[in-house]
C-alpha cells in the first residue's frame, strides 16, 4: 500500500504481487497524461475526480469507480480534497476485467473489498489467507457491476482542435468559444 504525496509519480508496473493498492487524499492533484501495462481501477471515496482520455473526459463523483484498462493513455485530475483507492491488477489478471475503458456502480460489497485491498502491502501473498477470497470478491463485482454514462465525448471538429490542447483554459460563455472557432 502507498500513501502518496500530491506530487509523486506512482508507478505500478515494477512490482510482482498480482494486486497493488494505493490509498490517498490528494488536493489539488494532476497526474499528468500516463499509462501503465497494469489495469487500474480508481475508486473515489470522497471529492471528484476527472480523468482525460485520448477521445473522452469522464467525471468520477463519489461511489463511483473508473476502470481503465493496461496501456490506455490517462490523465487524473482531482481538485480540493479527494480521497481515493486505486488497485492495479496484473496483465495475467486482464481476461477477468472488462476489455474498455469504463466507469462502473461500485456496490457496498465492491466498497468493502477494496479497502483491505488498496491498504495490503505490496508483497502481500495474494494465494494465502483472505487475499485470494477478496481478489475473486474484487474481479467479480466489477465484472458485474452496472456501467455508468458519466464520460463526455471529445469533439472531432477540426475547428475545436485547439480547445482541446488545454481543456483547463477553455472560455466559460458560449459566445467567446464561437466566436474562436468561427461559429
Amino acid at each position: 500500500m502507498a500513501w502518496l504525496d500530491p506530487q509523486a509519480r506512482f508507478d505500478p508496473d515494477p512490482f510482482s504481487a498480482p494486486v497493488i493498492g494505493v490509498a490517498a487524499t490528494l488536493g489539488d492533484h494532476d497526474s499528468g497524461l500516463h499509462r501503465h501495462r497494469r489495469g487500474q481501477l480508481l475508486y473515489t471515496r470522497q471529492g471528484c475526480t476527472r480523468i482525460t482520455l485520448a477521445d473522452r473526459l469522464c467525471l468520477l463523483p463519489p461511489s463511483r469507480a473508473a476502470w481503465i484498462p493496461g496501456g490506455v493513455q490517462h490523465r487524473a485530475q482531482m481538485q480540493q480534497s479527494v480521497d481515493y483507492r486505486s488497485l492495479y491488477f496484473s496483465v495475467e489478471l486482464s481476461p477477468h476485467l472488462p476489455a474498455d475503458v469504463a466507469v462502473i456502480d461500485v456496490s457496498p460489497l465492491l466498497r468493502a473489498v477494496l479497502e483491505p485491498m488498496a491498504l495490503a502491502a505490496f508483497d502481500c501473498d495474494w494465494r494465502q489467507g483472505r487475499y485470494p477470497h477478496l481478489l475473486g470478491l474484487c474481479l467479480e463485482e466489477i465484472g458485474a457491476a452496472l456501467h455508468q454514462p458519466l464520460s463526455l465525448p471529445l469533439p472531432r471538429d477540426k475547428r475545436l482542435q485547439p480547445l482541446l490542447e488545454d481543456l483547463q483554459r477553455l472560455p466559460p460563455e458560449l459566445k467567446v468559444l464561437a466566436t474562436r472557432v468561427g461559429a
